[in-house]
């Protein structure tokens, strides 16, 4: 109900990050640190899934590892009706961010906007679209294919199912992360997730912590296994605000993990929600696959 207006340090012509990491080193409280440095208001909220400051650290981590980003050229596809809510599509080639696009439905239908993400696919010329295809995206097959039919450069849009089973089921949730929960590592992720949506959020999750500990402690991990977000992407930070909203915590009937999206205060992470099924783990692939 009240019209607020953010002003974040980076966007102080003033402040830069020696600025930054001497202020965080003069303030003993974390908690005062993400709220009062990074906005970060969620940041005394319990289970917050992904910390502010694991974000923070991401941005522009290619080029503070000295990592050429490669590797697979997938698209996030966040559907919205032509309410309030709005969509949102993110580009990632390998583990870096490359284009992050948003814009409302109103006054249009599903269709359009699976016009306007083919659009923007080649644009960024990406071939490959992995969309929401819970609820209302669960039409969007569909209208790709009947787009498609009408190209001759064919993207392809193959669906994410939140709510669905979660993939590669009997590995282990906690491969290269030191996350614990409830100090049992022995369980897999059928065991350990509630749905796919679950266990995307707890990926993107490790990849934040990974280059975290990467950037902060000079800990060395695969390059695959982190994430990058350049200060250049349209509205950076509001998509790294989003990230850090996500709560986490136990299903009461199987123990198993659930997020929580949208806390109370907060709105739909479109934006965030893009970004975990551009990244959302896929199959192992059978190595006969390629024979």
């Amino acid at each position: 109900k009240i019209s607020v207006f953010s002003f974040h340090w980076t966007q102080d012509p003033r402040k830069d990050q020696a600025w930054y990491d001497k202020t965080c080193h003069n303030i003993d409280d974390p908690v005062i640190i993400a709220q009062e440095i990074d906005l970060d208001y969620s940041a005394s909220v319990e289970g917050i899934l992904i910390p502010a400051i694991w974000v923070q650290a991401a941005v522009n981590a290619h080029i503070k590892l000295g990592i050429h980003p490669s590797g697979i050229l997938k698209a996030g596809f966040d559907i919205a009706d032509d309410g309030k809510d709005k969509c949102a599509m993110c580009f990632r080639h390998g583990i870096l961010i490359e284009d992050l696009k948003e814009w409302s439905g109103k006054n249009s239908d599903i269709y359009a906007s699976v016009e306007k993400a083919f659009q923007y696919c080649d644009e960024n010329k990406y071939p490959l679209v992995y969309y929401d295809a819970d609820g209302l995206g669960a039409g969007c097959r569909g209208d790709a294919k009947n787009i498609n039919s009408k190209r001759t450069k064919q993207i392809k849009f193959n669906p994410f199912w939140g709510s669905g089973a979660v993939v590669n089921p009997t590995a282990n949730p906690f491969n290269y992360s030191n996350d614990q929960w409830d100090g049992d590592k022995g369980r897999t992720n059928e065991d350990f997730f509630a749905n796919a949506k679950a266990q995307a959020w707890w990926d993107v999750r490790k990849r934040f912590h990974a280059t975290y500990r990467a950037i902060t402690e000079g800990t060395v991990y695969p390059a695959d296994d982190l994430i990058s977000i350049p200060d250049t992407l349209p509205d950076y930070k509001k998509l790294m605000i989003e990230l850090s909203q996500v709560t986490y915590g136990q299903s009461p009937s199987s123990g198993k993990m659930l997020v929580n999206k949208m806390p109370d205060g907060t709105k739909s992470p479109n934006k965030a929600d893009s970004l975990v099924i551009a990244f959302a783990p896929l199959p192992k692939v059978n190595p006969g696959f390629f024979s």
